[in-house]
C-alpha cells in the first residue's frame, strides 16, 4: 500500500489538489501503529502526511506532534520534506481554517521537534534544566571522539608502563595491513556490539584454566595413533602435543603465563592434521569425550588468541573505564556550576517559606530560580503563540 503514495504524491503536487492519502483512515484511528516496509516504499511520505492530516484537521499543533529518528541526515530530510510539503498544501485550495493551521505551522516551523534520539534527550534536558538538575549550556558530545580521546590516553600511560600491552601493540604493528586506525575501529566496533556485557572475556579467560584442567597428552597422542590421518600429520601432531604439555607444565597454573606461551603456537597443528579419505576413526569425531572435550578448548583458545581478540580483551575495558570517569568529571563541573550560578543569583521569592518545612538556604535559592524560570518560560511561550515575539 506504501508504494501507492508516490503516485499519489505526484498527482497531488502536479494538480495543487490536497489529495488524502486512504492510507490515513487506517492509521489515524485513535490506536497505536507500526509501519513496517521495505527502504523506498514510503514511509518518509506517509509520515508528512500524518503531519499534515493532524494540521488540517486541528487534531495538533506542530510543535505538539515529535518526530523522532536516528541521524542528521534522515532528520535534514524529514525537515526539508515536512516543510516542502506544507508548503504545497497551502499552494492549493483550503477551506479558511485550514489555511489558517498550516499557515501558523510554517510560521512557526522553527519550533518543529524533529529530533535525532540524541538532540531529542538534550532539548528536554535544557528546557526542564531546574527539574533534571542539569545545567543550561549542556553540550551534545560525540561518543566516538571520547572513544578516540580515551583510547590515546590509555595507550599514553600503559605503553610507558605494561610490557604485555607493549608487547601487544608491537605485534599488531608488524603487520602493514594493521595500523592504529583500525586498531580503534576494531575496539569501537566491539564496545559499540556491548562485548564487555557478554560473557566472551570471562570464557576466553576460563578456557585457559579448563585447558590445564583438561589436558592429558597421553590420551591425546594415543587418539592421534589410531586416528584416520596422514602419517606426516600425525608426527606434526604428536610433536605439538608434547610441546603444549611441556608449556602447560611451566605456565604453573598461571593463566597469564600461559597465555604468553600460547601466543606463538599453532593449534592448528591438532586440531586440524590433514586426514585420510577412511570413514573410520574420524578425528577427533570418533575419538573418546576426552579428546574431544581437548580439541574444543583448543580451538576456543586458537578463536581468543588471536590477535584482534587478545587487543580487545586487553585494552577495551581501560578504555571504557576511562571514559566513564570522564562523563563523571563532566557531571561534577555542570553540577559546581549550577552551584555557583545558585550561590550568585539571589531571586526576590527566595526567602519564601514553606508551612512545616524548614528549608535550607540552597532549597530557598533553587526553589526561587525554578519559580521564576517557569514563570518566564510560560510567558515567553504565551507572546509566541500571539505572535508578539
Amino acid at each position: 500500500p506504501l508504494r501507492s503514495n508516490r503516485a499519489i504524491q505526484m498527482s497531488a503536487i502536479t494538480s495543487m489538489e490536497y489529495q488524502r492519502p486512504p492510507l490515513l483512515d487506517e492509521i489515524l484511528d485513535g490506536r497505536h501503529k507500526v509501519i513496517d516496509a521495505s527502504a523506498g516504499t514510503g514511509k518518509t511520505f506517509t509520515i508528512e502526511q500524518i503531519v499534515i492530516e493532524l494540521l488540517r484537521s486541528g487534531a495538533a499543533q506542530l510543535d505538539q506532534i515529535l518526530i523522532v529518528t536516528f541521524t542528521e541526515k534522515a532528520t535534514a530530510e524529514l525537515r526539508s520534506r515536512i516543510r516542502a510539503t506544507i508548503e504545497g498544501a497551502l499552494a492549493g485550495q483550503n477551506p479558511p481554517d485550514v489555511e489558517r493551521r498550516l499557515n501558523e505551522a510554517l510560521a512557526s516551523f522553527h519550533r518543529a521537534p524533529i529530533h535525532t534520539i540524541h538532540s531529542f534527550c538534550r532539548r528536554m534536558l535544557t528546557e526542564l534544566a531546574f527539574d533534571s538538575g542539569v545545567r543550561f549550556g549542556l553540550d551534545l558530545a560525540s561518543g566516538r571522539l571520547e572513544f578516540h580521546e580515551s583510547l590515546r590516553a590509555e595507550l599514553r600511560e600503559r605503553l610507558n608502563s605494561d610490557a604485555r600491552v607493549q608487547q601487544l601493540v608491537e605485534e599488531w604493528l608488524s603487520d602493514e595491513g594493521r595500523t592504529s586506525d583500525k586498531l580503534e575501529v576494531l575496539l569501537w566496533q566491539a564496545h559499540t556490539q556491548r562485548y564487555l556485557r557478554t560473557a566472551a572475556h570471562d570464557l576466553n579467560q576460563r578456557a585457559l584454566t579448563n585447558l590445564m584442567n583438561a589436558f592429558d597428552a597421553d590420551a591425546l597422542a594415543n587418539a592421534l595413533q589410531i586416528a584416520s590421518i596422514k602419517d606426516d600429520a600425525r608426527d606434526d601432531a604428536l610433536a605439538a602435543t608434547r610441546e603444549l604439555e611441556t608449556l602447560i607444565r611451566r605456565a604453573d597454573r598461571s593463566t597469564a603465563t600461559l597465555a604468553d606461551a600460547l601466543r606463538d603456537f599453532n593449534f592448528n597443528r591438532i586440531c586440524k592434521p590433514s586426514k585420510t579419505g577412511k570413514r573410520t576413526g574420524r578425528f577427533p569425531d570418533d575419538m573418546p569425550a576426552q579428546v574431544r572435550t581437548i580439541i574444543d578448548i583448543a580451538r576456543q583458545l586458537h578463536a581468543a588468541l588471536d590477535i584482534e581478540q587478545r587487543a580487545v580483551d586487553e585494552l577495551l575495558l581501560g578504555v571504557v573505564n576511562r571514559m566513564d570517569a570522564a562523563r563523571g568529571r563532566a557531571r561534577r563541573s555542570s553540577r559546581q556550576i549550577a552551584r555557583d550560578y545558585t550561590a550568585r543569583t539571589l531571586p526576590r521569592d527566595a526567602n519564601r517559606r514553606i508551612p512545616g518545612h524548614r528549608r535550607t538556604s540552597m532549597e530557598n535559592l533553587s526553589t526561587g530560580i525554578r519559580r521564576r524560570w517557569r514563570r518566564q518560560h510560560r510567558l515567553c511561550n504565551r507572546r509566541s503563540q500571539a505572535g508578539d515575539l
